[in-house]
């Protein structure tokens, strides 16, 4: 894998062929591109090079917003994954967002033998988003590299975009997300707080979430959690906010192992989210939370076939 961090160096020998795009979430859009990509490059013997950004462009202008759908190291394996046979990776900052968009491209075909760029139809660059399809066409050519347009993918008449899955995810709706982006949603954190059982036969643990990605609406989920050692077990997931006192309010995220032995504290634990029970609730009494768990228990193991 090829990663480049504010300069275009070694990029790979050979032709090129560069999908260019945030490639937010790596959805079933960007899967159809990326499959054009490594269709062309493998028919001209060359490289299937993939090029994103870090930060994504939305987290860089809107910093205070949890909006990635990825993060940057599983953004890079899915997109190995789905056809591209390189990444670039460039750092998007001050410097970068205000090159024009001749200045952009120009770096590209130096950096390489570009033979094609493929883009979606609304692709801007450069400065202020002075670019767009029909003006990387002309720079294509003046310099010597074609330009291709992928269709944009639709999914029960809706066009699949990472703006779609954000708000699947809002609303809590992560069969949809799942859908959208061709696999579940996932999440990863660290073990944290081990919690005793709450009565029901099932310790609790808190998972440290990373605090730049987009987290689904607060609520009860039917999960799977799997550790590093690639464990995968069937859980129960509560996502809610918590106000400490004196302190911020916090998202967080609390699992219980329906079967098996939580991770240890310290580890990395992948969240992948099944299905939406309800959302969160306040509760009279001990025993009417009691209630509700057991019955959210049965409901997890119902949704995960456990």
């Amino acid at each position: 894998m090829t990663r480049a961090l504010s300069e275009y160096e070694d990029w790979p020998s050979g032709p090129v062929h560069l999908c260019i795009g945030e490639f937010d979430g790596v959805h079933l859009g960007h899967q159809a591109a990326l499959a054009e990509l490594r269709r062309g490059a493998d028919a001209d013997g060359g490289t299937a090079l993939a090029m994103t950004f870090d930060p994504i462009p939305v987290e860089y202008f809107e910093p205070e917003v949890r909006s990635a759908l990825t993060g940057l190291d599983e953004r890079i394996r899915l997109l190995l994954a789905a056809g591209a046979g390189a990444v670039t990776v460039m750092r998007f900052d001050d410097d970068f967002s205000h090159q024009l968009p001749d200045e952009f491209v120009g770096h590209i075909v130096d950096a390489c033998d570009l033979r094609r760029i493929i883009v979606g139809p609304d692709f801007r660059f450069g400065y202020e988003r002075q670019g767009d399809v029909r003006s990387l066409v002309d720079i294509g050519a003046r310099r010597g590299f074609a330009v291709d347009v992928v269709e944009t993918v639709q999914l029960d008449q809706r066009i699949v975009s990472a703006s779609l899955i954000r708000n699947a995810l809002l609303a809590g709706d992560v069969g949809d997300a799942a859908r959208l982006l061709g696999r579940p949603f996932t999440i990863a954190g660290r073990a944290a707080v081990r919690r005793r059982s709450h009565g029901d036969g099932h310790p609790a643990l808190e998972i440290d979430l990373p605090v730049d990605r987009l987290l689904p609406r607060d609520g009860v989920y039917a999960v799977w959690a799997a550790s590093s050692a690639g464990r995968r077990l069937p859980a129960l997931a509560e996502l809610r906010l918590w106000t400490t006192p004196g302190g911020p309010s916090e998202r967080h995220l609390e699992v219980r192992a329906l079967e098996g032995e939580l991770p240890p504290h310290g580890s990395t634990v992948e969240i992948t989210f099944a299905r939406h029970l309800r959302d969160d609730m306040r509760f009279a009494s001990l025993y009417d939370h009691s209630t509700r768990t057991a019955r959210d228990i049965s409901d997890a193991r119902a949704a995960l076939g456990a």
